[in-house]
């Protein structure tokens, strides 16, 4: 569902997605299932819309990284989508060009604001917890574009809010080390996206995703750790996507 992000070796596994609910995991009403399966199903309806919004990438591993904020307006041309909104981009350092050009500037990058699709990149999903309001899923990842050791080695969780009839969490989590390729090893590897819904009546979209990922590359250890906060979100009328979602 998503692209690989420049920035972070994290990104090559990003969005989860779900299969369908085993019912005998906990025991618990038939309305947890469906209302899991609904809010799958109502993302599904909002494939195709487009989105605008401001980011704010935080690097968690170097509090003295520049902190950016951006725009995103698909209702732009190609290439000139984004907007930095923190800094005068002219007055810009040598360094702080190179972490703002490491972020990226993909001109669908609304593409992965919801959860859309969720029925095809996941097996196993289990109910293992149903309490205030909230009904917690686990799941396996199931993608053929990923490596069977990463897919192995990574354990996913999702938390559905009952009452609100969105998913509220997505976390994947490694369970053991990992190499994604014969350079790198990953040792950790974390990611938490929390929705919110804007309107009642609306899909749920991404406020904000943290990603902590240590290894060894190249034979270097590495730790990044960073949060992705979005804001001002707001559904637009632009030209459809042209990646398939």
């Amino acid at each position: 569902m998503s692209k690989l992000s420049a920035f972070c070796v994290a990104a090559i596994l990003t969005l989860p997605i779900f299969g369908a609910v085993a019912e005998d995991a906990v025991s618990s009403p038939p309305s947890v299932s469906e209302l899991f399966a609904a809010a799958i199903e109502s993302a599904e309806t909002q494939a195709q819309q487009r989105w605008a919004f401001s980011v704010t990438v935080r690097n968690l591993t170097d509090e003295d990284a520049p902190v950016f904020v951006r725009r995103f307006d698909p209702r732009q041309p190609e290439g000139e989508r984004w907007l930095l909104l923190s800094h005068d981009i002219e007055a810009l350092s040598k360094d702080e060009r190179k972490a703002l050009e490491a972020q990226g500037d993909d001109d669908e990058a609304d593409t992965d604001l919801i959860y859309d699709g969720l029925s095809n990149f996941a097996e196993e999903v289990k109910l293992v917890g149903d309490a205030s309001g909230l009904a917690t899923f686990e799941f396996k990842m199931s993608d053929p574009e990923v490596p069977k050791k990463m897919v192995e080695a990574i354990k996913g969780r999702a938390v559905l809010d009952k009452k609100g009839g969105y998913i509220s969490l997505v976390e994947l989590v490694s369970t053991k080390s990992f190499k994604p390729h014969p350079a790198a090893k990953i040792k950790l590897f974390r990611q938490t996206q929390h929705y919110i819904k804007l309107v009642s009546d609306g899909p749920a979209v991404l406020a904000d995703t943290e990603m902590e990922i240590s290894g060894k590359a190249m034979f270097q250890d590495f730790s990044q750790h960073f949060r992705i906060e979005y804001a001002d979100i707001e559904p637009v009328d632009a030209p459809p996507f042209q990646v398939n979602k």
